[in-house]
Formats: structure tokens, C-alpha cells, sequence
């Protein structure tokens, strides 16, 4: 009896559990909206009921299926960009659209907090997942809807592409919008006299006459030779505030060349060696700058009179100048205002040369500056009138535009050339008056227009190196021909890792 009892209860057993296993295959092989009915043969017959204060499991993302033509590289953006002339192809990455701080969600853009496909699409979840969670499948920092996790690759892509801000950008973010002017800074018309004591040609009959009677010491030789006068503020300078420093090297060759045949002066050639460093710093959070320059110019008299010809060196005048951007847009548009001042600081004669004597006056020069951005070309120049505290030298009036194309931008911030910028400038100098050329007076100084064809090349994104070609096309001209060379730098935490852009002649 006993072992029969011991035999059936092992049956029992075995049944039930065959019972069991069947039951639970038909769950599993049961739609999710039926089992959720059915009771299940061990446990609780209804659903726990979650703890209070507890969030609702997040459900697991899943990728969307897009077809491959429409996948994006997270690394790039489009469309392609208005915005600046120098180094970025594509917008670069926004700052908002990074975490502020390790860990937080970035900002949310889309109703109910939620974040939008933005620029990852790829990855991202469908619907918008909770804030801060990344998708499935997405390991830490890749393309998902939270943007690139601190410290990853990404992270640091995007903080290096990020604008200072908008408007207003010193340092190299001027450079991304515009290229720095030329100029045209050709020696101004000054008749004088070379006073030698060995000098046997007398002075050309009526010249020089009363007006600079002053300058007729000895014997004596009329000449035009360069003139002391003040910076156009269009040399190398940008309408837009810029954190920089630089220097430019100058170059003219037949200097008042013209003039000094008709008036038969002993004088073969004359050239003008000219240097400039300057520094310009920004402030009011790059809204407005000031800037200094200091010039070293040199003198060469070629001529066949032993004690004429020869070549001397000397600082110039010392110039400071301010700039204020008042308006300014996202395209990059800007209009600016400033003052620019010259001390004389240096000698009465251009180059120091000790036989010729001159003015050297304090100058102010009041400006207006302008940007006008397109898609790859951009307009940018000056107005400005140059007052002299010397009623004996002429009141002028200067009127720089430059227009700039870009044949070339590259996409990667690191590349060697980052940009290939041509230019193509016009320069009107007009006296208001001592207006045309007459010997006799000191201060007479006839209209001058010149062209300028210029070339700027973005080196590794950290420096703009420019140069260019002058030609005076009305006469009587200054000089023959000018070559310039220029070399901007910016600098500061903002300009370090920002691309650079070049300045107006």
C-alpha cells in the first residue's frame, strides 16, 4: 500500500507539471493584448501596481528607417552658409544646442520639452524620448537627440566651430566676415626746396614762388618730394572692430617722377620705403576698438649731383584711431564710426632726408565704415575727411571702397589655406582746398584716383597675408607704381580658434 501511495504521487507530480509547461507555451504564442487578460496558472491573477512617486519606465527607442540617401553626417550641417567670408562652408554648430554642463540636457526647443530631430536625425527617437535619454543603440556621444556627450570628439568639433557671438566678433571672427583694405598710402604732393651748399644748377626761372619763400636759403634745387602727412584710415584697416596686430611693407617707385621732369630737377628717381606695425584691441565686448600704428619711412634720391642723391631712415608720426561698429546683423552687415588722430611725432622731413624741409602738423580724421556681405563676395570701404591743424596744408577728403570674392574656402578649419580672397579697390583723394598742383604754394595738392589689385590668402585660419598692386590713374601722379605687402594676426581667446579673415588695403 504504502509503495502504490508513493507511485501515484510521483504521477501526480509529473502531471501537473506537463499541465504547467502546456499553459505557459500558449502564453507565450498569445497576442500581447490577449495575455494581458489571461491568468496565469502560479502567482497573482491582476497587474502590480507601481509605488508612488515612481516615473513610468521609459519605453526603448527604436531607429528609424530612412533611406540611405537622406542620411546626414553628424559632423556636418546645411544648407550651406551666408555667414562670413573666410574658412566655414556649412553653418557651424550653434553653442546652445550643447549640454551647459557635463551630464544636462540641452535646451529644449519643442513642446512639452521634448527634443526635435535637430540636427542629428539619424538615431534619434521616434516621437521625442524623454530629456536626456539617449536613444538605443547609441553609445555616449554619437548621433543622438542630446548632442555630443562631454568629452567625446563631437563635443569638441562643435566647441571649436562655436561663435563668440552674434554681431559683433573681435578677434578672428572679424575675419570670418570681411578682408582688411588695402589702402592706398602714396606720398602727398609737397613742393620744396633741396638746399645744398655745392649745388651749381640754378632754380627753373618763376619756380618756387612767393607761398614758400621761406624755403629759398642759398643755393638751392625745386623739387616735389614726398610729403609729412597723417594715415588714411583705409590702410590696412577693417570697418569692423578686430583684436590683431600687423605690419604692412610698402613699396613706390618713381616717385612725383612726372612732376620733377618738368620742373628739371637734378633728380633721377626717387623711392619711398615704407613699414607699419600696429595693434588694434577690442572692448565693449567687441563693439568697439582702438587702435595704434607707428611708420618707418625711408628715402631714396637717385640723381646725378654727388651731395643730392642718397637714401636716410626715420620713425614717422605716431596715429592712434577708435572705431565703434553701431549696427551690425547676423549676415554680417555692419556699419562703424571713429576718429582717427596723427601726432607729430616724428621729423619735418619725409624720411628724416636733411635737405628737405616740410610741415608736420597734428591731423584729426573723422570716419565712416561699411560691410555689405553677400554669398561669396562682399563690399566694404571708407569715407573720411583729414583735417590738418596747419592752414598751409590741405584739407582732404578720401573716399575707399573695396569690393572681394572668394575663389576658394576651405572646410576644414585646420587646413594650411583656409581662404583665396582677390580684391579689387578704388581710391579718391580730393582736396577741399590748396586744390591742383601749383608750385609756388607749399600745401597745393592735385586730385588723385587710384586702383589697387589685391590678393589675400587665409593662412591655417590664424593669419590673413595680403598683397597688392597700385596704379595712380590721373595725373599729376605720385608716383609710378605701388607694391604692398600685409600680415595680419589675430589674437586673444576669441581669435585663437576662430577663422581669420583679411583687411582693406
Amino acid at each position: 500500500m504504502g509503495r502504490n501511495s508513493i507511485v501515484v504521487g510521483r504521477l501526480t507530480f509529473v502531471a501537473m507539471g506537463a499541465l504547467a509547461g502546456a499553459d505557459l507555451r500558449g502564453q507565450e504564442a498569445t497576442p500581447a493584448a490577449a495575455s494581458s487578460q489571461a491568468s496565469p496558472v502560479i502567482g497573482l491573477t491582476t497587474e502590480p501596481v507601481q509605488p508612488t512617486g515612481q516615473a513610468p519606465a521609459v519605453p526603448q527607442a527604436r531607429l528609424r528607417q530612412v533611406p540611405i540617401g537622406q542620411l546626414r553626417n553628424p559632423f556636418e550641417t546645411e544648407p550651406l552658409s551666408k555667414r562670413g567670408l573666410i574658412g566655414w562652408m556649412n553653418e557651424r554648430p550653434s553653442p546652445q544646442a550643447l549640454p551647459s554642463q557635463p551630464g544636462m540636457p540641452p535646451t529644449s526647443s519643442t513642446p512639452g520639452g521634448e527634443a526635435g530631430p535637430g540636427l542629428y536625425a539619424v538615431g534619434t527617437p521616434e516621437g521625442g524620448g524623454a530629456p536626456g535619454t539617449p536613444a538605443a543603440g547609441g553609445a555616449a556621444g554619437g548621433p543622438t537627440g542630446t548632442g555630443p556627450a562631454p568629452g567625446s570628439a563631437a563635443e569638441a568639433f562643435a566647441a571649436a566651430a562655436a561663435t563668440p557671438g552674434p554681431g559683433f566678433g573681435g578677434g578672428a571672427e572679424a575675419a570670418s566676415t570681411t578682408f582688411p583694405m588695402f589702402g592706398d598710402r602714396g606720398p602727398l604732393f609737397s613742393a620744396a626746396t633741396l638746399r645744398f651748399p655745392n649745388i651749381p644748377t640754378p632754380l627753373p626761372p618763376g619756380v618756387p614762388g612767393q607761398g614758400n619763400a621761406g624755403f629759398l636759403a642759398g643755393r638751392s634745387v625745386a623739387a616735389i618730394v614726398p610729403a609729412v602727412r597723417a594715415f588714411k584710415v583705409a590702410d590696412n584697416q577693417y570697418p569692423r572692430p578686430v583684436d590683431r596686430v600687423w605690419v604692412n611693407f610698402n613699396y613706390f617707385d618713381g616717385v612725383n617722377s612726372g612732376l620733377n621732369r618738368i620742373l628739371q630737377a637734378p633728380i633721377k628717381n626717387m623711392q619711398v620705403y615704407n613699414e607699419i606695425f600696429g595693434i588694434e584691441k577690442t572692448f565693449l565686448d567687441q563693439q568697439a576698438s582702438i587702435g595704434f600704428r607707428i611708420p618707418v619711412n625711408t628715402l631714396t634720391i637717385q640723381s646725378g649731383l654727388q651731395n643730392l642723391g642718397g637714401s636716410h631712415t626715420s620713425v614717422g608720426n605716431f596715429s592712434s584711431y577708435l572705431k565703434y561698429a553701431f549696427y551690425a546683423d547676423e549676415k554680417g552687415n555692419l556699419l562703424s564710426a571713429g576718429l582717427d588722430m596723427t601726432f607729430p611725432t616724428g621729423p619735418r622731413s619725409f624720411g628724416g632726408y636733411p635737405s628737405l624741409q616740410g610741415i608736420n602738423a597734428f591731423e584729426l580724421q573723422p570716419f565712416l565704415g561699411y560691410i555689405l556681405m553677400m554669398d561669396r563676395a562682399y563690399l566694404q570701404g571708407f569715407t573720411s575727411i583729414q583735417v590738418p591743424t596747419d592752414r598751409n596744408l590741405a584739407t582732404m577728403y578720401y573716399f575707399d571702397v573695396s569690393v572681394g570674392y572668394f575663389l576658394y574656402r576651405a572646410r576644414d578649419p585646420r587646413a594650411m589655406i583656409s581662404a583665396i580672397v582677390p580684391a579689387f579697390e578704388t581710391h579718391l583723394n580730393q582736396p577741399l582746398n590748396w586744390a591742383g598742383f601749383q608750385p609756388q604754394y607749399v600745401g597745393s595738392t592735385p586730385t588723385v584716383v587710384d586702383l589697387t589689385f589685391g590678393l589675400n590668402i587665409g593662412l591655417a585660419n590664424r593669419a590673413v597675408l595680403s598683397t597688392a598692386y597700385i596704379r595712380p590713374v590721373t595725373g599729376p601722379t605720385p608716383f609710378n607704381g605701388e607694391f604692398a605687402l600685409m600680415l595680419n594676426i589675430p589674437f586673444g581667446a576669441r581669435g585663437r580658434g576662430l577663422p581669420v579673415t583679411p583687411p582693406v588695403f
